[in-house]
């Protein structure tokens, strides 16, 4: 006979390495990933292509078009894999999150004309 501890735990274990996921949460999950990859680059190219003076960041935005494609591999990826569990597919899709967030910091935080 089961306890209640162990009937928890095998749930929590058939979900975690379950590899069914409905295709509108996927389709849901990749636009509002790929949204959120793209906003940083398309903010900083509009920096660097309106704003005077920021002539010497192109080298950072060809770093951060190839960046984003990256990001959209990784994302698509989790789209058309049907094998992946569940567990895998939150820890790519946190780590996702947060390498955005430091691509922001770091890329908007850049003084390539040095000390003014």
């Amino acid at each position: 006979m089961k306890t209640q501890l162990e009937t928890t735990l095998h749930k929590m274990k058939e979900g975690l390495f379950s590899t069914e996921t409905k295709r509108w949460r996927k389709v849901i999950t990749v636009i509002f990933y790929s949204v959120i990859c793209v906003l940083p680059v398309i903010a900083f190219s509009l920096i660097v292509v309106f704003e005077p003076g920021y002539d010497q960041w192109k080298a950072f935005l060809f770093m951060s078009i190839l960046w984003v494609c990256a990001e959209l591999v990784v994302v698509w990826y989790i789209y058309y894999s049907d094998n992946m569990p569940a567990f895998a597919r939150g820890a790519i899709q946190l780590n996702v999150l947060i390498a955005n967030v430091w691509f922001g910091l770091f890329i908007f935080s850049l003084n390539p004309s040095g000390p003014l």
